[in-house]
């Protein structure tokens, strides 16, 4: 790709029973504050009974807080500068931008319901914030000229750079001050070493080494929450968001509940409700009441109301 262009690769097809459609996806070697887009399609058949279809595509970019790390990149190199994607023919077909909605948006035809679609993402001069990133990251993936060792119950360390993570943790600068000698090792009890490992590669990088699961992103958000990594946080609550379902929400709720995830604890009661029925006869439904009688009461009292109402 040239200079600042990122391609995404959409595959697809119109389904009639879901005539709109979206995905949230995320560029690499972005911060995640700048990285996540969402993509949304709805279709329309042009003439009944054939194969043609009119499908209007709007890609937006997700939104953002005004933190300190966003605050030192002008929008200029925030926002895409341009989009496109090129039909079958292999012709350029410019999204139109919407500056309102900082969005971008489309419409045109496809003669077959199932498609592949690719996206070009542009933007301005961007390369020199990702090679930034891409040092940064290097620095402490190769280990280079590190000054304070994290030492772990099972012997091993692992090695940073004061002055990286004192900026982006206030718990870390507080660890490292109350060092009474800067050349020892700081003692790692509470955190596993693979997830301490995986929150120094946020730290660098502003992203993960290795994508979230849903075995890993609880540990990694108590070692986010710990270490006050913010964006570490924000970034395990959106993949929160979107994994959660039926079979997880009763364990997430209590998590949630711990963790004090408003959001989480929301939408999880929102799926536990909507899908009561099944739900409530079930071995796990009778633990969570009797472990969490305050959690489970307010899911029993609205089911109960929608059912009488």
């Amino acid at each position: 790709m040239g200079s600042g262009e990122h391609c995404v690769t959409w595959v697809s097809k119109f389904e009639r029973a879901k005539k709109k459609a979206n995905e949230i996806f995320q560029l690499d070697h972005f911060p995640e504050y700048i990285s996540y887009f969402i993509l949304v399609y709805d279709f329309e058949d042009i003439k009944s009974g054939e194969e043609k279809y009119q499908a209007e595509f709007v890609l937006t970019q997700s939104a953002y807080d005004s933190s300190r790390e966003r605050s030192a990149i002008s929008d200029y190199y925030y926002e895409p500068c341009a989009v496109w994607m090129n039909n079958s023919e292999g012709q350029k077909l410019m999204f139109l931008k919407f500056p309102r909605h900082k969005g971008w948006k489309i419409t045109t035809a496809f003669r077959r319901r199932s498609f592949t679609v690719n996206i070009y993402i542009k933007f301005n001069s961007f390369r020199e914030i990702n090679v930034l990133l891409k040092q940064l990251t290097d620095i402490y993936a190769n280990q280079s000229n590190c000054d304070i060792q994290f030492l772990f119950q099972d012997g091993q360390k692992i090695g940073g750079h004061i002055s990286i993570l004192a900026a982006r943790s206030p718990v870390f600068a507080t660890m490292i001050n109350n060092q009474p000698t800067k050349t020892d090792p700081v003692l790692i009890n509470d955190t596993q070493l693979d997830i301490f490992k995986e929150l120094l590669h946020f730290i660098y990088s502003g992203r993960t080494r290795v994508p979230l699961t849903e075995t890993s992103v609880w540990s990694l958000f108590t070692a986010a929450e710990k270490y006050n990594v913010a964006r570490l946080k924000e970034e395990c609550t959106r993949f929160l968001l979107i994994q959660i379902r039926a079979s997880n929400a009763i364990d997430w709720l209590v998590l949630a509940d711990f963790h004090s995830i408003q959001s989480v604890k929301e939408a999880a009661v929102k799926i536990l409700t909507a899908n009561f029925k099944t739900i409530f006869p079930t071995h796990e439904w009778e633990e969570f009441a009797k472990s969490y009688p305050d959690l489970c009461l307010p899911i029993t009292l609205t089911t109960f109301e929608q059912i009488n109402s």
